[in-house]
């Protein structure tokens, strides 16, 4: 069982997620980039285990949900990578990491990490949606967030489009997709006490780092 922290400790824990996510966007824009770039698995571990450090409840149905982004997210990006669909024609640098089937397997954390903070956030921004209104609605909010990774990654290297250089529409189609799917799932195994510090707070460092960081490196090259 995880044992909890103190308020002062875990808003170290958080206030320590906000200084590598701020720090990650002068490194990579510093002579310091490869290190920087290199070092993306462990922040982006770093955020997932503080995602759950700060989940609450801890139950069986909870579990299933972790259990199924990891598995459908990396299930859809193994048939992406080597089929084409649905997300188009790509491959991973190594940048990620460790591949199965050219796939990093931190794809499927990844997926976890865009799916849970968004759901979370639009869970707290607009409660007790019905079933049918929240998975569609839900959905939208991991493609705008890939919609935002998608030009910093190509940069960084960690995947790329060998035919277009850029995501085609199919991309952002299979991306919302795949979410609905998990939207769905969220809403049948997810309690109404859900609670994560984590969850807003580190859905917003991903936003400002992606955008702020997408922005910086087309001011470079205009």
């Amino acid at each position: 069982m995880i044992q909890r922290l103190s308020y002062p400790s875990t808003d170290l824990l958080l206030n320590f997620c906000a200084i590598v996510y701020l720090l990650g966007i002068v490194g990579m824009l510093s002579p310091a980039k490869p290190w920087f770039v290199s070092q993306t698995p462990v922040s982006l571990l770093l955020s997932y285990f503080t995602l759950l450090f700060f989940h609450s409840p801890h139950t069986r149905e909870t579990t299933v949900y972790f259990l199924c982004a990891f598995i459908v997210g990396f299930g859809i990006e193994i048939v992406g990578v080597n089929t084409g669909w649905p997300f188009g024609h790509y491959e991973y640098g190594s940048v990620l990491g460790p591949k199965v089937a050219s796939t990093p397997l931190l794809i499927g954390i990844n997926w976890t990490l865009v799916t849970y903070c968004s759901f979370y956030a639009l869970e707290q921004l607009l409660p007790r949606l019905p079933h049918l209104v929240f998975a569609p609605l839900a959905a939208v909010l991991p493609v705008g967030l890939d919609f935002l990774i998608e030009p910093v990654a190509i940069h960084f290297g960690m995947w790329s489009w060998p035919s277009t250089g850029l995501p085609p529409l199919e991309n952002y189609v299979g991306w919302y997709t795949t979410s609905l799917i998990l939207a769905i799932i969220w809403r049948l195994v997810m309690p109404h006490s859900l609670q994560n510090r984590a969850a807003l707070m580190l859905l917003g460092l991903q936003i400002f780092f992606f955008a702020v960081l997408g922005l910086l490196i087309s001011l470079r090259a205009a």
